[in-house]
């Protein structure tokens, strides 16, 4: 009978693990298939079912003693069981209709993962690993903001915790602030993911969100004993790095600030895939400066590499305003706007404006503008090698929990 040994610090999702298979035949080709059951990925569509299959296998060849370590990739060119997990696939493109009730939405706290080996179309054994989002000892409780909705995720054997708002981007909804909340609570924070648009009661698109909702939300963590009112720390991914710089521009009470493939302007607001001719934010009931989506920027930039021309000046977010350090994740191949070029230009003005707390660039050569959870499978980028994909993403990600866990 076969053995499985896994070499695992953590059952977080974010963490890896390793895997030696033992008493298989001796120098014999044989077949490794994981299978993914309840599976949520932060990467893939927003409309696939979670009760839509993974998949993926490769083969291997055990040593003389009958042994297979797939811990870490090795002369004999074995990808580790981590490469092969990040390989992983849907096997069906189910679609489900995506429920507009903040309560109806699933929390999808944890995945199971079964590894079968085969030698042919014989299965010569199976084991099964559960990885977790949110761990068991996390709760969470479903808000109702005047003009937000919120998912908060807390410890309840810990009280006057570091606590984290987490915006998603153009995507809407809570799904993916939520998956990034609740593996940040799970690492000891108290965390808050809001849902600013695209739900029962909130905005239809993103347009004219009003800055008032980060108030609100810190409002309600300084008054939860389960988070420390002094270290308050804002995460934010796209349009919603946009929100959070923008928020912490205005809001002084953050002690940190992560940034994920952000903008250094305030930009026009969407209805669905069109320009809404407004801006996307709103403060004190007015409408912020915004520069305009023009198609022309989008494809010069996209083709021939060209930055935005004509800026409107009283577009740009006065980042010196943050009270804190700040962390930018960029990648310099982002297919959907010059994060990279943001990132200098952020930093530019933080210099010219003599900012008194550190700041902290990293930026990826290999993903795009995808990079989000470590070894969550990302298939977007199909020009490029997934193990690269796979290492930058995990490096942006161990980078959020370092910066977070020093700064708050």
């Amino acid at each position: 009978m076969l053995t499985f040994k896994l070499k695992s610090q953590s059952h977080l999702a974010d963490s890896p693990f390793g895997l030696i298979i033992e008493h298989l035949p001796p120098c014999c080709q044989v077949k490794v298939r994981l299978d993914l059951d309840h599976y949520y990925n932060i990467n893939a569509p927003m409309n696939l079912s979670s009760q839509t299959p993974w998949q993926a296998e490769a083969l291997f060849y055990s040593d003389d003693k009958g042994r297979l370590d797939l811990s870490e990739s090795n002369l004999y060119r074995n990808i580790s069981i981590m490469e092969l997990f990040f390989k992983n696939q849907p096997r069906s493109c189910k679609k489900e209709k995506l429920s507009q009730r903040l309560e109806s939405i699933p929390l999808n706290p944890f995945y199971d993962l079964k590894i079968s080996v085969f030698k042919g179309h014989s299965l010569l054994g199976e084991t099964n690993v559960r990885r977790y989002y949110q761990l068991p000892s996390i709760s969470h409780l479903d808000l109702n903001f005047s003009r937000a909705k919120g998912r908060f995720f807390y410890d309840k054997m810990s009280s006057q915790q570091p606590a984290i708002i987490v915006l998603s981007g153009s995507d809407g909804r809570i799904e993916k602030a939520q998956n990034i909340a609740q593996l940040l609570a799970s690492h000891g924070f108290t965390t808050l993911a809001l849902a600013y648009f695209g739900l029962e009661g909130l905005a239809s698109h993103l347009e004219k969100i009003p800055l008032e909702i980060i108030q609100e939300a810190i409002d309600y963590l300084k008054k939860s004993p389960y988070a420390d009112s002094i270290r308050l720390g804002l995460y934010g991914r796209s349009k919603g790095a946009e929100f959070a710089l923008l928020a912490a521009s205005h809001y002084a009470d953050f002690k940190c600030l992560v940034l994920n493939s952000p903008s250094y302007l305030c930009l026009e607001g969407l209805k669905q895939w069109r320009n809404s001719k407004t801006s996307s934010w709103t403060y004190q009931g007015q409408e912020l400066p915004y520069h305009p989506f023009l198609w022309k920027d989008f494809f010069q930039r996209l083709i021939f590499k060209k930055d935005l021309k004509n800026v409107n000046h009283q577009a740009v977010i006065p980042v010196e305003k943050i009270n804190g350090p700040l962390l930018l994740l960029v990648s310099k191949k982002d297919e959907v706007w010059n994060a990279y070029g943001s990132a200098v230009t952020i930093v530019n003005r933080l210099q010219q404006k003599r900012f008194k707390y550190p700041y902290q660039v990293e930026s990826y050569e290999n993903c795009g503008h995808m990079m989000t959870v470590a070894y969550q499978p990302n298939h977007r980028y199909q020009k490029v090698a997934l193990e690269k994909i796979m290492a930058d993403t995990n490096d942006s990600w161990q980078k959020t929990l370092a910066f977070f866990r020093n700064h708050l």
